[in-house]
């Protein structure tokens, strides 16, 4: 070898070479091309003697390289991504000509394009007809950066992108080992699977697998920090003052090879201190009215340590414990709810996992043991009644306490093949979970009044919002009159001073449950070529606690690609839902465990005024099945379209049905009847004289409790429209690269699930919205093209790895059901609506809002062996993603701006006719928030 030569030169030599002239050099130079004949910067280039690297470069953004060695033999690889590697024997002489290298693209997943200018990856996403499995030497031909790597799987897989990378990670994609929004590097996978079809057996959509590979070259750590600041923010509209809040969170962790190439170990520890806003608080109290924010304390810890194991070829053995506590405070708070009816909660969880995978030429199987202990906790801030005063305040006592152990074990083994034309996936799963709940929520008792008009009455008009009621009851009392008011719409309404309903729980609220549970899927993808594809599942699932076993999951979908560009998409899939109101069948038998009583017009404060207060079971409310019970199931065909146009734009269109049969419902089988407003006459009878009769109306008496039954009785049917416009490529616009996405979208839905009235059961609209999302990226160039070197030098370092993320959406209104907060009919329920009245007559606030998250990543330090002024000609760039090199940091700073323009969103109208704040906005999203965050790895 050359090299050894060179050893036996110096020791033979000695001072003599050391003296002499200095070693010749000859340049070794060229340029890369696409097979359109663009340039292509960013390349790696490097240069082998023998086996052994001598120098590495990449090509600068006229795509030309150069690197001067000794003249002799070499080897040089050229490597990009999306491209077939390109590697050749060089005879290095001085005066040699510069080499023309044009890469080839590699036929990595489905069809990849390149633009012409600019060196990107275009997937023919809506083209996909099978799952994709990606592994090997096909993963170096993805894109490099965390960014453009999660957009292009995506649009692999057909998903929706947020906007937001973190979210999309969250929302989209599988990754073991990985939890925190983030994607791994390149090198850290191991395999990646593509699933395009929304229709699964398994019960998900289109999804992207990622299985990461034990055994990494070096030790990496990671440091994240998460901070806002209400100093940052504007003010909610309506709100009288920002409150004080903090949001901070710290993340470390450390991964490496504790044993190279056989067990890699990553540890990670996170605290988060976040003071969030909740809904605001609007209220209208005795005393006052409250429109203000909500600070919802949570502080939370987390350690989790994980272990993967590299047992042979294509078996790897991953191992992880992790633990969990949490605590937060003014639970419940928001909306009408006060702070004294928060509750603060708090509990702890720890797992352990362990998967063991075995990977073939075709085949994946995936197996996994889990063991998961939780404990939670809920204790009221305050004792004592609860009052609820319909549209104006929830106040009084805390409901919320309980007490809850769960335990589950859980095994699961999924399987995946691969042969030819043909996909089999098949998994199973079985648990076991013992669950033990101290259950005593509503001990206290709760008392309902109609209105504000009542409650000022009840306690002799305390507070200055019971001024007008003292006037009206003064004047009606000096005329011989019935106090009443004017609600909502003009109607007169009596003020009577009494509650509508007390209602309370006691007994025994231990509960012990043990739950065995079993599901498994198959299903088969087979593909016709380029043209079609069919897939056919069945999946099935049930516990000890099912009603009806006799049930199966079908899915079904055929693609068919009439043409190249474009691809129809015809199937449906039958979901049966399980039974799951088992314990809620136990905790409320009406025998042995609780006892929820209710009143019709108590005496305040004092409930029962004397009364007997022992319950009994003819007294207690109850839940109960129904025998006839079957289990509910919806069926969903949906049809889609996706068309490429000139431009490198996708078009997509889809329509989906979810039409509900047995759909579950909960009536009260024991309600007065006949269930229509009750005459003025019988209204006008003593408290104990008028209960009586109503009683003897309920069907089951002398049982004058509710018995709530559920039922599979209802029908459900939903309709969503989509349409989609997604350039397939970024634009480049006076050197700015913009990507996004356009998309309108239609929702309805209609069911007769009337939990307003148990007496009318009939279709009503449930919804209607019509939505219009825009979302775009931005990203500064990174080669600037100036010809001073300081300003181009200064140019990259402010524009490399900077992008902006905008987010625009605006929706039309909810509809909403008007309510008269009492109880019309004496079924002691408070949320009937006026007789004669439809549900959903009302229409909601529209909606429009932009967000935006600006992105900064950039590298501080000199990766060993890597000389700067190589670094320089963007060598950064093509290995952002892929994680620092060994001597170098990679920082990346965030700020997610929601509400960028601080524009007024209501949240919805209060529909209450007897509140005062009938037909104002029950609060509003927040004003502009800012949320800054940075990652440094290392």
């Amino acid at each position: 070898m050359r090299a050894v030569a060179m050893v036996v030169l110096i020791v033979s030599g000695g001072g003599a070479f050391a003296q002499g002239p200095r070693a010749v050099t000859a340049p070794l130079s060229g340029v890369v091309r696409d097979v359109s004949g663009a340039v292509m910067q960013s390349v790696d280039v490097r240069v082998f003697d023998a086996s052994d690297p001598v120098s590495e470069t990449v090509t600068d953004a006229r795509g030309a390289f150069r690197v001067d060695l000794p003249p002799g033999d070499y080897r040089i690889e050229v490597v990009a991504p999306a491209f077939e590697a390109y590697a050749a024997d060089i005879a290095l002489r001085l005066g040699a000509e510069p080499i023309e290298v044009v890469l080839e693209l590699a036929p990595v997943g489905e069809n990849l394009v390149v633009n012409a200018t600019v060196e990107q990856l275009i997937a023919d996403t809506s083209m996909s007809l099978l799952s994709t499995t990606l592994s090997g030497d096909e993963l170096l031909g993805l894109p490099s950066t965390e960014e453009e790597l999660a957009v292009y799987l995506m649009l692999l897989a057909g998903a929706d992108t947020t906007g937001d990378l973190e979210e999309d990670i969250l929302s989209n994609f599988t990754i073991d080992g990985f939890d925190d929004g983030r994607l791994p590097r390149l090198d850290q996978i191991q395999q990646i699977i593509i699933d395009p079809n929304s229709l699964s057996a398994d019960g998900g959509g289109a999804r992207i697998e990622i299985i990461t590979r034990p055994g990494s070259d070096r030790w990496r750590r990671s440091i994240g920090f998460d901070f806002a600041d209400e100093a940052l923010n504007a003010l909610t509209p309506g709100e009288s003052r920002k409150e004080p809040r903090q949001t901070r969170d710290a993340d470390v962790s450390v991964q490496g090879p504790l044993i190279p190439d056989f067990l890699e170990i990553d540890i990670e520890a996170s605290t988060r201190v976040d003071e969030r806003a909740g809904n605001s608080l609007r209220a209208v109290t005795p005393t006052e009215s409250i429109f203000r924010g909500v600070v919802l304390p949570e502080r939370e810890e987390q350690f989790a340590i994980e272990g993967d194991i590299n047992l042979a070829d294509g078996h790897t053995l991953h191992v992880q414990y992790e633990y969990e506590r949490s605590r937060s405070e003014n639970s419940g708070v928001g909306g009408f709810t006060l702070p004294e009816r928060g509750a603060d909660e708090g509990g702890s969880t720890w797992s352990i996992d362990v998967r063991h995978r075995t990977f073939g030429e075709n085949h994946t199987n995936d197996f996994q043991f889990r063991v998961r202990r939780r404990h939670d906790r809920s204790v009221p801030i305050n004792e004592g009644y609860a009052v609820d005063v319909a549209g104006s305040f929830n106040g009084g006592g805390g409901t919320e306490r309980n007490i809850d152990r769960n335990t589950r074990y859980q095994a699961e083994n999924r399987l995946r093949w691969e042969r030819g034309e043909w996909r089999f996936q098949w998994g199973v799963e079985t648990a076991y979970a013992k669950n033990s709940e101290l259950f005593e929520n509503n001990f206290n008792g709760t008392y309902e009044f109609a209105s504000l008009h009542d409650y000022c009455l009840a306690t002799g008009f305390d507070g200055t919002n019971c001024a007008e009621t003292r006037r009206i009851v003064a004047d009606a009392r000096t005329d011989g009159d019935t106090p009443a008011y004017l609600d909502g719409r003009g109607r007169e309404v009596a003020i009577t001073g009494t509650p509508t309903t007390f209602t309370q729980a006691s007994g025994n609220g231990l509960i012990r449950i043990d739950t065995v549970a079993f599901d498994t899927f198959f299903q088969i993808d087979r593909g016709f070529g380029e043209r079609a594809s069919l897939r056919m599942g069945l999946s099935y699932g049930a516990t000890n606690h099912s009603v009806d076993f006799l049930r199966v999951n079908p899915t079904l979908n055929f693609q068919y690609r009439p043409f190249a560009d474009t691809l129809i998409s015809i199937g449906t899939q039958i979901d049966f839902r399980d039974f799951q109101d088992y314990e809620r069948l136990m905790r409320y038998d009406g025998r042995s465990h609780l006892f929820e009583r209710s009143v019709s017009a108590p005496s305040f404060p004092e409930p029962f005024a004397g009364e007997f207060t022992e319950v009994d079971a003819d007294d207690a409310s109850l839940w109960l099945l129904d025998p006839a019970y079957q289990s509910p199931y919806t069926a969903r065909p949906q049809l889609s379209v996706n068309q490429d146009v000139p431009g490198g734009v996708r078009l997509a269109l889809s329509f989906s049905w979810n039409l509900g049969v047995h759909q579950q419902r909960t009536r009260n089988v024991n309600a007065p009847y006949p269930g229509t407003p009750l005459p003025d006459e019988l209204l006008a009878l003593p408290r104990d004289e008028r209960q009586d009769i109503v009683d003897r109306m309920r069907p089951f008496y002398p049982v004058v409790g509710n018995m709530y039954q559920i039922e599979s009785t209802g029908r459900s049917i939903g309709r969503d429209l989509r349409f989609r416009i997604q350039p397939r490529r970024d634009l480049i616009l006076s050197g700015l690269r913009v990507s996004g996405e356009i998309q309108y979208r239609y929702r309805s839905a209609d069911d007769d699930n009337d939990f307003n009235n148990p007496y009318v059961r009939l279709w009503g609209p449930g919804r209607r919205q019509h939505q219009v999302q825009s979302r775009f990226r931005i990203r500064l160039p990174e080669d600037a093209a100036f010809g001073n070197a300081i300003l181009r030098s200064l140019a990259r370092a402010t524009y490399a790895g900077t992008n902006f993320n905008f987010d625009f959406q605006a929706n039309t209104g909810n509809l909403y059901s008007l309510r008269t907060g009492a109880d019309l009919n004496g079924d002691q329920s408070t949320r009937d609506r006026p007789p004669g009245v439809a549900r959903n007559t009302e229409v909601g606030p529209g909606r429009w809002n932009v967000d935006m998250t600006f992105t900064k990543e950039f590298y501080v330090g000199t990766a060993a062996g890597i000389e700067g002024e190589e670094r320089a000609s963007g060598e950064r760039r093509g290995r952002r993603g892929r994680g620092p090199r060994e001597g170098e940091t990679r920082v990346r700073f965030q700020a997610r701006v929601s509400n960028l323009l601080n524009h007024s969103q209501p949240r919805s109208y209060n529909g209450v006719l007897t509140s005062p704040l009938f037909g104002q906005p029950t609060g509003f999203s927040g004003g502009r928030t800012i949320r800054l965050s940075m990652n440094v790895d290392f």
